[in-house]
């Protein structure tokens, strides 16, 4: 077969890929050091999910782990009827009607800081910047580097904007780590006309 045929062409071409795959690097990375400054708790997971099942060994189990989401918009009319209509057209009434969405996070954080309480904040923030608490828990203690602590959190997140929301886990108000998730607000047609009035 003539080597300018396509088919030995892309056969050299893919020996040649093997080839640069198995090749070692020139330069293999370094590994950075530690800071010296670095302290505890550090994240174990930190995921969203639908829920959390506890066995009887204490071992969670997490049930349809997600990082975003499509919310049906529905609008109630004044006559108590109740569309679907999309999100653009929502009027500031009809906006603040989108019920908020119920989130569970499951929050596992190992080793610590000093010896004491401390407080674990999460904290939403919406596309538009906006920041809020959206659940905390106080007192928490750590057992020296190989204590943890295990968590569930219920989020009532009022998720009323398309876009990425970000929560923010701090201790202490230092933040740990941020999670992302992205939001889709879907809705069909136009909204329904109201009847006249008389």
């Amino acid at each position: 077969m003539d080597r300018d045929h396509p088919k030995c062409l892309k056969e050299e071409n893919v020996m040649a890929a093997r080839k640069r795959a198995a090749r070692p690097t020139d330069v293999a990375p370094s590994a950075p050091p530690v800071p010296e400054d670095a302290a505890g708790p550090w994240v174990s997971a930190m995921l969203l999910c639908e829920r959390v099942l506890t066995e009887q060994d204490q071992v969670p189990s997490l049930i349809r782990v997600i990082d975003q989401v499509t919310i049906g918009v529905e609008a109630l009319l004044r006559d108590g009827r109740q569309v679907r209509i999309h999100p653009a057209q929502l009027t500031d009434e009809q906006f603040r009607q989108i019920p908020s969405t119920k989130l569970t996070l499951q929050l596992m954080l190992r080793g610590g800081p000093p010896a004491g309480t401390h407080m674990i904040l999460v904290v939403g923030e919406a596309p538009d910047g906006r920041r809020q608490v959206v659940a905390h828990v106080d007192r928490v203690r750590f057992e020296g580097t190989t204590g943890g602590f295990n968590t569930v959190l219920e989020i009532a997140a009022h998720l009323r904007h398309d876009g990425l929301y970000w929560f923010d886990v701090f201790c202490d108000n230092r933040l740990l780590a941020r999670l992302p998730y992205q939001v889709y607000l879907d809705g069909v047609g136009q909204p329904a006309k109201e009847p006249a009035s008389e």
